[in-house]
């Protein structure tokens, strides 16, 4: 638990209490955060969700505060504030951004670098414009003059890796085609590269499908290209005791298509995602 204070924090963290006392109500949202980037000790921490973005994981949040309130190292200044921070949590509404889309933290880098956590989760499956409307309410509302943005955290992101100033409009581009397309888009960009965004149009060519195993990719070829028909046929041709040795060995076609990279595989969360050169 952090427990040495920046003087400008120190004192709008006073201030904020002392806006409360007087008008007689808890404490605002920002003083709350404020307390709880001092307190917080790393990223697991609950303290760190609220500081970091608002969001209020009740329970946890005040099983740590009854604990540090048991710090018997714990100044007395640091113990009122868990009084106003256990009052505030206690009187909102937790409320969690939604998590089903890709979204990311965006935090002002001038404020972190002064020892304040300033930024918000935003949603990534959106126009670059409007992701860097959000990004830039960020820097204007930072408590530190801020030119420069970090992502600190993300989700839903199918387990592609973003940088800490990784380009708005990249990050814009690959959450509107996750949420087009899922972990089918996530395994092509794995394999093709990160310059593949330049090129995004080709995935909707390429894409073949999601097969559980490599018996149903095996029925899929047959249905694509009619073989059950196909051999029908032929053994309509050839006299019946020749019919029994004409057959077709899809397993052959399918890893020779692999091996003449006419069709590549990427498995991924336990699954099959297939796609053909173009």
């Amino acid at each position: 638990m952090e427990q040495e204070t920046q003087g400008g924090d120190l004192a709008e963290i006073r201030q904020g209490i002392e806006a409360s006392l007087q008008d007689e109500a808890v404490i605002d949202e920002r003083t709350a955060r404020l307390i709880a980037s001092q307190l917080h000790d790393g990223q697991a921490s609950p303290y760190y969700a609220l500081a970091s973005s608002g969001y209020i994981d009740r329970e946890p949040l005040l099983d740590s505060i009854a604990r540090d309130a048991q710090n018997e190292n714990l100044d007395e200044e640091a113990r009122s504030w868990l009084g106003h921070l256990v009052m505030y949590v206690e009187s909102t509404k937790p409320e969690r951004p939604a998590v089903d889309s890709p979204r990311i933290w965006v935090g002002s880098l001038a404020a972190y670098n002064d020892g304040v956590l300033h930024g918000k989760w935003i949603a990534a499956d959106r126009e670059a414009d409007e992701v860097w409307e959000d990004v830039n309410e960020v820097l204007r509302t930072s408590p530190v003059p801020a030119e420069e943005y970090f992502i600190a955290d993300y989700e839903n992101f199918a387990g592609l890796r973003l940088w800490e100033y990784e380009p708005i409009e990249r990050v814009a581009q690959i959450g509107r085609l996750l949420v087009a397309y899922g972990d089918a888009f996530a395994a092509w960009l794995q394999y093709e590269g990160s310059d593949a965004l330049g090129r995004a149009e080709e995935f909707t060519d390429a894409y073949v499908g999601e097969f559980s195993d490599r018996e149903e990719l095996q029925d899929h070829f047959e249905m694509l290209y009619g073989i059950e028909e196909m051999m029908d046929e032929l053994h309509r041709k050839v006299s019946s005791s020749l019919s029994v040795y004409v057959e077709f060995d899809t397993e052959a076609f399918i890893n020779d298509l692999e091996c003449n990279g006419d069709i590549y595989i990427v498995e991924r969360n336990g699954v099959m995602q297939v796609f053909q050169r173009i």
